[in-house]
């Protein structure tokens, strides 16, 4: 009897854990990897590595500028929405403990995001840019 109720233990977190890790939707997926900035508020910039660079992996992302990390956090996609909504928190660097609200748009290998500034409520509803607002337009690192 004690093993029966080992063994269902056992399958009852094995249950749990794997509900608790949900899928990687396609749009997440394909955002995994490097990124080189080659735009910045609109502007043309220098896809050099490692002056502007952003990377994800699984639900985290790490910001790299100048050859420093500057930021680190979790991003989260709602896919459901048009254009494709994004929450970045931000766990590192100067605004740790922020959020920052945007949109983002994948297109093979390049990503642009358009984000409001770290603690704002308001999320930008198109890629034009705005004061106060960021953005960034990168391709993938070959």
């Amino acid at each position: 009897m004690h093993r029966l109720a080992t063994v269902l233990a056992i399958v009852a977190l094995a249950t749990c854990l794997a509900a608790a890790q949900e899928p990687m939707s396609k749009e997440l997926a394909a955002l995994q990897g490097r990124w080189l900035v080659t735009h910045y508020g609109g502007q043309a910039v220098e896809p050099t590595d490692p002056e502007g660079a952003f990377m994800f992996k699984g639900d985290e992302y790490a910001q790299g500028v100048g050859g420093k990390l500057v930021e680190r956090g979790k991003i989260k996609l709602d896919t459901t929405k048009k254009p494709i909504e994004v929450e970045f928190t931000i766990t590192a660097g100067r605004f740790a403990g922020g959020v920052q609200l945007g949109i983002v748009e994948i297109t093979g290998d390049t990503v642009r995001f358009h984000v409001s500034p770290p603690g704002s409520k308001e999320r930008p509803k198109d890629f034009t840019p705005r004061e106060g607002f960021e953005l960034v337009a990168a391709k993938r690192r070959q």
